[in-house]
């Protein structure tokens, strides 16, 4: 099921189901970044970060979110990235994690705060 069409808001090198980084402006990548929640789902859930995508662009602006929030979704793997490093990138995978329970049920997807452990502690 399709909420909406992507090409009107997300850049046009944008391809989300790929598993390509959405934000290609931020000059660190989503795997580089120590803190991230992580996203494991029984069934697709692609529509649903767009569609919080959307919600955060709304919340924040379109460019706030194009800097400030890395994401990453592999559908072949089902699971998906969030960096926590920043405001955006938190009310994104606040409304995210919404959205899967509303939708999905709680029971459908797995969610977890990867922390960086600094290795000079």
């Amino acid at each position: 099921m399709k909420f909406f069409d992507t090409k009107f808001w997300l850049p046009s090198r944008t391809h989300i189901p790929t598993g390509h980084q959405v934000n290609e402006h931020h000059p660190v990548g989503i795997n580089m970044t120590p803190n991230r929640y992580v996203y494991k789902f029984k069934d697709e859930a692609s529509d649903l970060l767009l569609l919080s995508a959307l919600a955060t662009e709304s919340l924040h602006g379109r460019s706030a979110l194009r800097i400030n929030a890395d994401f990453l979704l592999e559908n072949t793997k089902k699971t998906c990235q969030i960096s926590s490093e920043t405001k955006v990138g938190q009310d994104l995978a606040k409304i995210y994690t919404g959205l899967l329970s509303y939708h999905l049920g709680e029971h459908s997807y797995e969610v977890k705060l990867n922390k960086h452990q600094n290795a000079e502690r």
